[in-house]
């Protein structure tokens, strides 16, 4: 025993090794023990000290064993082959023991694929085989067309002839390990997703998470047969596939509960070149990682071994090849053209053969010339730098130009004949029209870029390797020092601000969103915070964590020293609390591994606490207890000893003496609120021993009374206290936050830590929101996330932006702004992203904006009229020719719900007013009533004083409600007293009409009731709402703020007198805006 005890402490050393290391001795060498003896053999050979070191080992033996037993070159497999009828012999394969029938033995799944070298359909390496059959569907060898791979025949089951009862059968090989190949990125919809290749399925599913209820085909349903043998039908929808560069329509069954977002099934339009194109890739990428292991057992290894073989071409392909290349080589020496001068040749040298790379857009593609015609033919506008007569025409014929064309001063260095001189101007030389300014001392001649052409500047300066991503001002700089247009300012600011690149690597923004206010506890450790600080210096009695808990109403600090930080630990601490305190209500966490566990769960779900958390990398929502976190690490780095090993017996000390001080928003200890007196300390100490004072007995009776009636006087102290705290630190915060709003369907980006190194955290994205789950929080979608659906702070996201309608429009089409939507006026001066812009807005709010008048239900019209007293007129004659007028009027406002038939005892006339288009307008003649209705003294806006805050204001819009009158209600008293008479009978408004003298008072309330939150931006007098703004960027999220406060009151504006993006447009009578 002795010597067995000797030589275990020799071998495992324990007195150089911990634990954790004397295991992983044990286990390394049991694990050597079990391996083959040429295998260990080698492992041993090289000594191995960690688990990694004996797996890198074993791995590097395994790669080079399998490159020793296979053949020089893979042999090709050719699919759909007769396979010869030889007898199955099992084949040893490491690990695992196959049978081979002519096709390829898979050890495992996701292993390396075997092919066995006897069967017949297997050629030695690309020779072409004499008298062999030749595929006319993929042109390979040793296979015809019935048998091909690459075409794919449907899979059905027996459920009759009837197209109807087709039933897709699915394979969902994703599932099983080893699929990770054949999973490929799409764009699903517009959103990034990830989708599985199955050859197994018959057919496309796509999740049904990802398809609205609007978009399925009920009336079309599909029988999906799966692997266990039951068939269920499902719907089907079209849905938009991006795979690669091309997009597809196609029909998928749409299956609710799916673990892909979308199956590639064999009807998917080229289905076998996707699946073709993720084999090869995983081959050669599975090449390349075993080159690396070889090379590091032989390095005497030639890497060409383990490159793949070209595949050897035909005659017929070969002569081809050559004589394409003749051909090209002889049309280039004829168009290529040449300038010649006196000193001799000049030739043209491109970008790419001076090694620059070059960055060809979508647009500069589509602008390239027929590949038929040739380079001197001057239609080349898709190249690097359009030639002189092609730009010189672009700038002559670009309309925006025209006004500059007209100012110019100087022709060829010509002075034009009564022109004035002065910075910048205008000149023409060689037909080129350039703008010359003055920076710096000297004269700058910038060339004015038609908008045909200034896509192409903004990518080289700005998204060109060379341009280096650079920023707004820098961008601008480095254009205007050579380039000019119209609006060439906001042109670089929209595309820089539109780049994909630096949208996702711009570092986080500086807005906030304004605080939201917690709600202020008063029941101690009703609601608790919890958290855990470490890992910590572990002390000398092996703690690590410090467990932290802090009461809401009181602030009464817990902290409790944790070996390990496990949700086991942490319920047995949180239980020993709970008897001394009492179970809480509510237990705040963030979403720590210990906090989400299933033993945390059902401990709160035992105990009837609700578990709060945190969205995710937004702490600042449990701020208490984080601020805590610091406070007492801060403590601890001042008392603990040099070695650090005794913190945790300092820890009751310091939370003695966070326990006895006020906290600077209850004003009162935690210690204090809890048990209603004060904390014998050592300052009380030293004072009594200094007053010689003794020990005073007390009536428990009077005690207990003393401390109720002490709490009671301490409890409304604090939650005021409280209270003003939170107002006083929104207050601040809020100074510098800006709210932001995201709608259902916007594609937004999201700042989450990625890396350690800076330059590797980014934004990511974009993603969908989904939904807005509070005041701050968001639901958003991220397929391409382990966690598909997750809740984010608004401070971590930020808006994407789209580049497509932000850029110039190419060639020589018309570059204007698209056509508005129906009935809205937009500016002209906008530009055109400006225009999508606002075309965007009057989408999404197209409920608002209405012909038909809406009905709001914030505000009633009442009519107060003296008691007794009822107004009952005859009515005028009306003629025969406007009967009929009158008719269609009656039934127009039946019809919108206006009027209904009354039998009331009050009638008032109506009249009939030509219109200015000759028309007639339908009144009521309510003067007598109006006599004896009681006046509302409502203040009326002075119109001087809403054109004074409108006087810095850049872009003004104006919405005009529709028949405003009409959307508020009549009470039901007020209704009959509005009765008024018609041929066709007695009528009376539901709703409030014009001509009472009341009515302006209050539609002007409702106005200034709904605009009250807005009043920083919008103004209205009556139904004439202006909304106004020094800059764009703003000015659009104002008009939306208004729209979603219209339609929250059930309000519509008429589209054809709104006014959207004007900076000088007539209301209120008068002209607002350009300089007025």
């Amino acid at each position: 025993m002795f010597d067995l005890m000797h030589l275990a402490r020799k071998w495992l050393q324990p007195e150089h090794q911990s634990p954790a290391q004397i295991v992983e001795t044990l286990v390394l060498d049991k694990f050597l023990r079990g391996l083959p003896r040429s295998l260990r053999e080698w492992v041993g050979q090289g000594n191995p000290g960690t688990y990694d070191d004996m797996v890198a080992q074993v791995e590097r033996y395994l790669a080079a064993k399998d490159f020793e037993d296979s053949p020089r070159r893979s042999p090709k497999v050719v699919v759909g082959s007769i396979p010869t009828h030889r007898k199955e012999q099992p084949q040893k394969v490491f690990g695992s023991t196959t049978r081979s029938n002519g096709s390829a033995i898979l050890p495992a799944p996701g292993g390396p694929v075997r092919y066995s070298d006897h069967s017949n359909t297997f050629r030695r390496g690309n020779e072409p085989q004499r008298n062999s059959i030749q595929c006319f569907e993929c042109g390979e060898l040793g296979h015809i067309r019935a048998r091909c791979p690459n075409t794919s025949e449907p899979m059905q089951c027996g459920l009759g002839e009837d197209p109807r009862n087709f039933c897709g059968l699915i394979c969902m090989t994703g599932l099983v390990e080893g699929t990770q190949t054949f999973r490929v990125p799409v764009l699903l919809n517009g959103l990034q997703a990830v989708a599985l290749a199955d050859s197994g399925s018959a057919i496309t599913l796509v999740s049904g998470k990802l398809v609205g209820r609007a978009n399925l085909q009920k009336d079309k349903t599909v029988g999906v047969l799966c692997v266990h043998g039951s068939t269920v039908r499902y719907p089907t929808a079209l849905v938009a596939v991006s795979v690669g560069a091309r997009v597809r329509s196609v029909p998928a069954v749409v299956v609710p509960n799916l673990p892909y977002s979308l199956v590639l099934g064999r009807d998917f339009p080229d289905f076998q070149t996707i699946l073709q194109g993720l084999s090869v890739g995983t081959a050669t990428a599975d090449l390349d990682e075993g080159t690396n292991d070889i090379t590091e057992v032989f390095p005497f290894h030639d890497t060409s071994f383990c490159q793949k073989p070209k595949p050897r071409k035909t005659r017929r392909e070969r002569r081809e090849a050559k004589h394409g290349f003749t051909r090209a080589r002889a049309e280039a020496l004829v168009n290529t053209p040449a300038k010649r001068s006196q000193k001799g040749v000049a030739t043209q040298v491109t970008e790419t053969e001076l090694g620059v790379p070059v960055t060809h857009t979508s647009e500069e593609v589509n602008e390239a010339p027929n590949s038929g015609g040739s380079a001197s033919d001057g239609n080349d506008s898709g190249g690097g730098v359009s030639g002189n007569t092609v730009f010189g025409n672009d700038q002559a014929s670009d309309p925006l130009l025209q006004t500059a064309r007209s100012r110019v001063i100087e022709v060829n260095g010509v002075p034009v004949e009564g022109a004035i001189k002065s910075y910048p101007y205008f000149i023409l030389k060689s037909d080129l029209l350039y703008r010359v300014i003055m920076e710096g001392g000297q004269e700058i001649e910038q060339l004015v870029v038609p908008s045909s052409q200034t896509r192409k500047v903004l990518d080289f300066a700005h998204s060109h390797v060379l341009g280096g991503h650079l920023g707004v001002e820098k961008t601008q700089e480095r254009v205007l020092r050579r380039f000019f247009w119209p609006g060439v300012y906001e042109a670089v600011k929209r595309y820089c601000a539109s780049c994909p690149e630096c949208q996702l690597a711009s570092p986080k923004p500086h807005l906030r969103a304004p605080l939201i206010p917690l709600p202020v506890i008063d029941v101690p450790f009703e609601r608790i915070a919890m958290d855990i600080v470490g890992p910590l210096e572990k002390s000398a009695r092996g703690h690590q964590y410090i467990l932290v808990i802090l009461d809401y109403a009181t602030r009464y600090p817990e902290a409790v020293p944790l070996r390990k930080a496990n949700a086991r630990n942490i319920a047995r601490e949180l239980v020993q609390v709970f008897a001394r305190v009492g179970i809480p209500k509510e237990i705040l966490t963030d979403q720590g591994t210990p906090f989400v566990s299933r033993l945390m769960k059902e401990l709160c779900h035992l105990l009837k606490i609700q578990a709060l958390k945190t969205s995710v990398y937004h702490p600042q929502t449990d701020g208490l207890v984080e601020r805590f976190n610091r406070t007492l690490k801060g403590m601890l780095r001042k008392v603990v000893n040099r070695e650090g090993k005794d913190w945790d017996m300092l820890l009751p000390y310091l939370l003695f003496a966070i326990r006895e001080i006020p906290q600077s928003s209850t004003r009162f200890s935690p210690f204090e609120l809890l048990y209603g007196r004060h904390p014998r300390g050592l300052l009380d100490i030293l004072r009594e021993t200094w007053e010689g004072q003794g020990v005073t007995g007390t009536n428990p009776i009077q005690y207990v009374v003393g401390i109720r009636e002490r709490m009671a006087r301490v409890i409304p102290l604090v939650r005021q206290h409280m209270e003003r705290a939170q107002e006083t630190q929104s207050h601040i915060y809020n100074q510098k936050a800006t709210a932001r709003r995201f709608s259902q369907g916007d594609r937004v980006m999201i700042l989450v830590p990625t890396a350690e190194s800076k330059l590797l955290a980014h934004w990511q994205g974009p993603y969908e929101v989904l939904e807005q789950t509070g005041p701050v929080n968001y639901r958003i979608r991220q397929p391409d996330r382990r966690k598909k659906e997750q809740i984010y702070h608004v401070n971590l996201l930020k808006p994407w932006q789209d580049r497509e309608a932000c850029v110039s429009q190419t060639g020589h089409a018309q570059s204007g702004p698209q056509a508005p939507e129906p009935g809205v006026a937009i500016s002209p001066e906008l530009t055109p992203c400006q225009v999508e812009e606002v075309n965007r807005m009057v989408e999404r709010n197209r409920d608002v904006f209405s012909p038909v008048p809406g009905r709001t239900h914030d505000v009633f019209h009442d009519i107060v009229t003296e008691p007794g007293v009822a107004i009952r007129l005859k009515p005028y004659r009306i003629p025969e020719a406007k009967r009929e007028a009158v008719r269609l009027e009656v039934k127009k406002m039946l019809e919108l719900g206006v009027i209904e038939p009354s039998h009331s005892n009050w009638s008032s006339p109506i009249v009939l007013v030509p219109k200015p288009d000759g028309s007639t307008r339908f009144c009521n003649d309510f003067r007598k009533l109006n006599e004896i209705s009681k006046f509302d003294a409502y203040p009326m806006p002075r119109v001087d004083e809403l054109v004074e805050r409108l006087a810095k204001a850049r872009y003004l819009s104006t919405l005009d409600l529709t028949k405003g009158y009409w959307q508020i209600p009549l009470t039901g008293r007020a209704r009959e007293k509005t009765a008024f008479a018609t041929p066709d009978g007695l009528f009376h408004y539901r709703i409030m009409p014009f001509g009472l003298h009341g009515a302006p008072a209050t539609f002007q309330r409702l106005m200034d009731k709904l605009l009250r939150p807005h009043v920083q931006y919008a103004a209205a007098y009556l139904d004439d709402v202006v909304i106004h703004s020094t800059d764009w960027e703003s000015h659009l999220p104002k008009v939306e703020a208004v729209l979603d406060t219209f339609r929250r009151s059930g309000l519509t504006a008429n589209p054809p007198s709104v006014l959207l993006g004007w900076r000088r447009l007539s209301t209120w009578a008068m002209w607002l805006g350009g300089d007025r």
